[in-house]
């Protein structure tokens, strides 16, 4: 297989697709990992974890939507997935009709996404706000990871076939929510005994209803 360079489009692509995924494991971490969890957010800071959970929420449906917009709107091109189609077109890829059809499969299931994006995160649907006419349909964690998982396969495709090598962009920094929730355990394990007592604390820790939150 003769390499050729990664076009300029397609690595920024990647970039945007790797922020995507890293605001998805912020929220999974925070938000998605039992009621537990919940429970020891609503003990430090409820009103403050609510809030972070919609602005993470509104940040992760703009930022799938961006990936699935359509190349060209009216006069504009966008940087989304759209574009894999028009260089597979320009540089006639011999891979076209598959990374179209990933493509295409990545849009269909974005479409509850966008819609999400149009008439509660973008705008302000009057119908959907004042709870009348057709509703939303219901949205959750894996149909998002569905449509992220297709976009790395995607670009991927590009990266194999011009390169022939593969790149993981599930990244995960050590010092995210993981960290934080860490902190929120011990935290909250200190507030729930409420001593100085740093044996009695260290004795408390393994009982303590947090540590598997």
């Amino acid at each position: 297989m003769t390499t050729t360079s990664i076009p300029q489009e397609v690595e920024q692509l990647k970039n945007d697709l790797i922020w995507c995924r890293h605001f998805y494991n912020q929220y999974q971490k925070l938000f998605s990992m039992g009621a537990k969890r919940i429970e020891l957010l609503n003990e430090i800071a409820p009103s403050f974890f609510r809030d972070i959970q919609r602005l993470l929420w509104d940040e992760l449906i703009v930022s799938v939507s961006k990936l699935t917009d359509p190349y060209r709107q009216g006069k504009n091109k966008n940087l989304s997935l759209g574009i894999l189609i028009q260089l597979a077109e320009e540089y006639k890829w011999e891979f076209g009709k598959e990374l179209i059809a990933t493509v295409d499969a990545a849009h269909e299931a974005a479409s509850i996404i966008r819609e999400w994006r149009r008439k509660k995160v973008a705008h302000r649907d009057l119908k959907t706000a004042l709870s009348k006419g057709a509703q939303l349909e219901n949205l959750d964690m894996p149909q998002i990871d569905k449509v992220l998982s297709l976009a790395g396969d995607a670009i991927n495709l590009v990266y194999f076939h011009l390169t022939d090598s593969s790149w993981y962009w599930n990244k995960i920094s050590p010092q995210d929510a993981d960290a934080l929730v860490y902190s929120l355990k011990m935290a909250a394990t200190y507030k729930e005994i409420k001593s100085k007592d740093i044996l009695k604390f260290a004795e408390e820790w393994k009982n303590s209803k947090f540590r598997d939150a």
